[in-house]
């Protein structure tokens, strides 16, 4: 047992010291390097949680995207300070939502260990604001945005066939923009593919459980990944042999 123990933690030092050799020599070409300091912190960590690194790598089969820090900040809390600007931010969108046009558009949304995403999807405003039918809440929250998205489009003006962005603080729209989808409502421009698709052309992928995180993915007719997202993440019971 110790013999094993030796073996896992000297890969560990390997490992986390490859991890930083590579972090410094690559910081400069980084979207989110790691901050410094962390990273000197974290190393006596990183010898027991190296099998963290693999996992992301074998996810995201890219160099870069184990070094990104925002590869590994899944469970961090925003601070009080970034919660009352979203707070504020999100009561300025209520209170005087930006101009809707006949249609709304989003670009493609990466799950935080994936980033290999290229697409535009666009829907008409109208068939959104039909899509909240049932939706009877009408008041502004910092989580639930579903309210503010429909006061949006309920204010579209159709004589502009002018194409508006969902702010990207309604993060909330993501969900819709998946039920949308699955209704083959919309069209998607695939970047890779430099086409315009119909939404019922997309093929949505559920994968085969299994243990760590589970992913969906949407795929244009000719395969590319247009969406890509976490559905759950299953551990594994100590008690398992």
């Amino acid at each position: 047992m110790i013999e094993i123990l030796i073996v896992y933690l000297l890969i560990g030092t390997v490992v986390s010291a490859l991890f930083f050799a590579a972090h410094l020599f690559f910081r400069a070409s980084l979207e989110k390097p790691f901050p410094l300091k962390l990273l000197i912190a974290t190393l006596p960590l990183n010898i027991i949680l190296w099998p963290m690194y693999l996992f992301v790598l074998f996810q995201e089969r890219s160099l870069k995207s184990v070094l990104e820090y925002k590869s590994y900040d899944v469970l961090s809390l925003p601070s009080n300070a970034e919660l009352e600007k979203r707070r504020k931010r999100v009561l300025e969108l209520w209170n005087s939502p930006p101009p809707c046009g006949k249609y709304i558009y989003t670009t493609s949304r990466n799950s935080r260990f994936c980033d290999n995403t290229e697409a535009m999807f666009v829907f008409e405003s109208e068939q959104v604001f039909a899509h909240f039918a049932h939706y009877v809440k009408d008041e502004v929250s910092i989580y639930d945005h579903a309210a503010a998205i429909k006061k949006w489009v309920a204010q579209a003006d159709s004589s502009q066939d002018v194409c508006s962005c969902v702010p990207e603080e309604w993060d909330d729209f993501r969900d819709i923009e998946r039920d949308l989808i699955a209704k083959g409502i919309g069209q998607c421009f695939c970047k890779q593919c430099n086409k315009i698709y119909e939404n019922n052309s997309l093929v949505i992928k559920q994968e085969a459980l299994k243990i760590g995180w589970n992913f969906e993915r949407i795929e244009c007719p000719n395969g590319h990944s247009v969406i890509i997202t976490e559905t759950m993440h299953i551990l594994k019971s100590t008690s398992d042999n």
